[in-house]
């Protein structure tokens, strides 16, 4: 069983400046590593830093953070690439109802806890069209 480190938000400097700017991008960002070894490092780095800083919201008692709606994955053309985007309710390509069958129409908090579901349960990747 591997032990996940605890460590501090400030191991994470570095990630939190790419996520920073994959959230002020307007759908995403590209970045090319030297090799696909290194792509998969950073992708690892990148989900610690969103799972440490989760973890210390959640001392406050919230465990979201900015980078929630965000996916980071490996180029499927070039490995050498991750692609870091933001999902939206689209790309879910879900719909959002009560019980009685009516529509939900101010699905923001719904939105993040069926994103954070989709991928603890890593369905990320899974079409569902």
């Amino acid at each position: 069983m591997t032990q996940t480190k605890n460590l501090s938000i400030g191991a994470f400097t570095d990630c939190y400046e790419v996520l920073d700017r994959a959230v002020a991008s307007n759908r995403g960002i590209i970045i090319t590593c030297k090799s696909p070894g290194a792509a998969i490092s950073l992708r690892q780095r990148l989900y610690s830093a969103r799972k440490t800083l989760s973890r210390h919201n959640g001392q406050a008692g919230d465990f979201s953070t900015i980078y929630d709606s965000i996916l980071i994955q490996i180029d499927p053309q070039r490995s050498d690439k991750l692609i870091i985007k933001k999902r939206s309710m689209e790309e879910l390509q879900i719909t959002i109802e009560t019980l009685d069958g009516e529509p939900i129409e101010d699905q923001d908090d719904l939105t993040c806890e069926a994103a954070a579901l989709r991928e603890r349960l890593n369905l990320n990747d899974l079409d569902l069209g």
